[in-house]
């Protein structure tokens, strides 16, 4: 089950597509969300709790609550270039090296590799893990490299084995309407 769920994460949509593909006529009415940078641009549904704020996470958007368990998440974190960081799968490296050493959160890794994000040259990253109150959730990030900086998106939806993850569809169609604003540094 561990390759359905790698195959729907890795499903690539284009940036006007987004949810209709996927959803067909019961697709999410979504918001485009713009960071305080103006550098980037994503459309989450108008149904989800938005911050957009100055630190390093720059967007951060949560489904509405359902129950005990957690909420379905996308955030996207903002960093200046690191040493060491030179292209999206050095970025991915070091994002899951500061998992394991600084949040101390253990992940099952299903897939890696070159993917792209909204039509953008990306490295992806797509993991199981369980929370300390032990829900099982399933996450896709990617790393781009742009400007001196390094963006880190990633979606988390529930997991339960064998089924494919909850709102994998939703998750990926929300990353891939990821771009960059026609004012962002190149």
């Amino acid at each position: 089950m561990a390759v359905a769920a790698a195959v729907v994460a890795l499903t690539t949509w284009g940036p006007g597509w987004l949810a209709r593909a996927a959803f067909g006529d019961e697709a999410p009415a979504l918001t485009a969300v713009e960071d305080l940078r103006h550098v980037f641009v994503l459309s989450v549904p108008t149904t989800w709790q938005t911050t957009v704020a100055k630190g390093d996470t720059a967007v951060a958007t949560r489904s509405p609550a359902t129950g005990d368990a957690p909420p379905d998440s996308v955030e996207v974190v903002v960093r200046d270039t690191i040493l060491g960081v030179t292209d999206a799968k050095s970025c991915e490296d070091k994002v899951k090296w500061v998992m394991r050493v600084w949040l101390h959160k253990q992940f099952t890794t299903l897939s890696e590799g070159p993917t792209t994000i909204g039509g953008l040259p990306s490295y992806g990253h797509i993991y199981t893990w369980t929370t300390s109150t032990g829900a099982q959730r399933w996450s896709t990030q990617a790393c781009l490299v742009r400007g001196g900086r390094v963006y880190v998106l990633t979606g988390t939806t529930a997991y339960e084995p064998p089924a494919a993850p909850a709102h994998a569809d939703l998750i990926m169609a929300i990353l891939n309407s990821f771009h960059f604003t026609k004012d962002a540094v190149q």
